[in-house]
């Protein structure tokens, strides 16, 4: 009855991520991240990292980044994706 619903498919992907089950965790929030959702973002974010998927992890980390979260750990999050994928690494000096 409610399947499609953007609130049933979080709560479906929560169940799957905290089955061990990252990859279709993604596949759910993909579906449902084009709505801008900070919550749906931040979830696939995790789900991504914990299905090494770095690199898709940073790209959401930045999407909720130039939405202009104030939430610094977001930063720090990208970073550790970025330290993980070599991602900018020229970018950066001492």
């Amino acid at each position: 009855m409610y399947k499609g619903k953007d609130e049933v498919e979080y709560a479906n992907a929560l169940v799957l991520l905290s089955s061990a089950k990252p990859a279709e965790a993604v596949r759910i929030l993909t579906g449902i991240s084009d709505s801008g959702n900070e919550k749906v973002l931040r979830l696939l974010a995790r789900a991504q990292t914990e299905a090494l998927n770095h690199a898709g992890a940073s790209a959401t980390y930045t999407k909720l980044l130039e939405m202009e979260i104030p939430d610094a750990g977001l930063i720090l999050l990208r970073a550790d994706c970025y330290r993980k994928t070599g991602e900018n690494a020229g970018q950066w000096r001492c």
